[in-house]
């Protein structure tokens, strides 16, 4: 009897994920802006707003995150906030073409231009233009020893990613190397 209401139990749950997974929408557009957890998408000239989920949101490829000049396609669901309003949920949000401003696939070691510099890293400007920042690492290593790196300086950054959840991709630095 308990064997049989587990299976009648799981039967339940796999129909209802398959029927939720068929309400997904999909739509495909470009990327206007992008806030903390949400972007904007113009869908031929409809303009939505649509919510990330820091758990379930899945990215295509893993390493990017939408940016404002992005061409995307998306699969969404539209379900009820805490507050009772509706709103679009990002299912999965794919690069389709990548925009001006887009990083994907950084390959580490980066040779960088440090623009900006703090107790937790520094923000380098890497060859393709883009601002990058390199939160520092659990023992972070400084070549030449304890050199402190300065606005203007030119470094190459070794760094770990972490990509696995949240909106953010975050570049973890390893080891600085001051060069000439």
């Amino acid at each position: 009897m308990k064997t049989s209401l587990k299976l009648i139990f799981i039967a339940s749950i796999a129909i209802a994920a398959a029927v939720a997974t068929g309400w997904a929408d999909e739509v495909a557009g470009k990327v206007a802006d992008t806030s903390f957890g949400s972007f904007m998408l113009d869908d031929a000239g409809t303009l939505r707003q649509f919510n990330l989920s820091s758990r379930n949101t899945r990215y295509e490829p893993t390493t990017w995150r939408p940016t404002a000049g992005d061409e995307i396609r998306v699969t969404y669901t539209s379900i009820q906030n805490r507050r009772g309003a509706t709103v679009l949920a990002v299912d999965t949000a794919t690069l389709v073409k990548a925009g001006p401003h887009t990083l994907v696939d950084l390959a580490s070691p980066v040779e960088v231009e440090i623009t900006e510099t703090g107790r937790s890293g520094i923000r380098g400007k890497i060859p393709g233009g883009q601002i990058v920042r390199f939160a520092y690492d659990r023992g972070v290593q400084r070549l030449p020893a304890g050199w402190v790196p300065v606005v203007g300086e030119k470094a190459r950054v070794t760094f770990r990613l972490d990509a696995e959840r949240g909106f953010t991709v975050g570049y973890w630095a390893q080891k600085l190397e001051k060069l000439p």
